[in-house]
This record gives C-alpha cells, structure tokens and sequence, in this order.
C-alpha cells in the first residue's frame, strides 16, 4: 500500500489520487517469467506528491525504480536525468 511520496526527501502522505501522479510499473518479461509460479504478477506502485511530480519523476529499468529530476529539452518536451534516488519496494 502507498503511503507517503516516492521522493525520499519528501514526507507528504498519501490520501487522494487526484493529487500528483500515481506510476504502476510492470517487471521486465524475463523477471516476470522467473517469478510468475512464485509471486503471482509483480506490479510496483510509487506516488509522487503534487510538488514533486512537478521536477521529479520514477523511472524503471523492470528490476528497480528511481525517482529521477525531470529535464526539459529545447522542443523535445520533459525527459529523465540519471540521479541516486533508489526506491524501496512498498
């Protein structure tokens, strides 16, 4: 169960799902095959809070999530930069 933003540095609690952005985040096919007998389908959850899904974003490689700084390109709309911020499972 969500209950605080995905942003380690932020302490804002979760209440509505109107209010900043809620990820669902699939694993990568050959995790999901490895871990389907076991677990059953493997789905994250991460919210970020209104404020920072205002510069921050979660990025997913299928095997761990990263709250990233959004980056804004010239004409090339809003795109993720590398950052440390790992995220611990929910």
């Amino acid at each position: 169960m969500l209950s605080k933003c995905a942003n380690p540095n932020c302490f804002e609690q979760f209440r509505y799902l109107h209010l900043g952005k809620l990820f669902h985040l699939s694993p990568v096919p050959d995790l999901e095959q490895m871990t389907e007998d076991t677990c059953g389908g493997i789905y994250e959850r991460f919210w970020l809070c209104e404020e920072c899904c205002k510069k921050l974003t979660v990025v997913w490689d299928g095997e761990q999530a990263q709250v990233v700084p959004l980056r804004k390109d010239a004409g090339q709309g809003v795109e993720a930069s590398p950052s440390e911020h790992k995220l611990e499972r929910a």
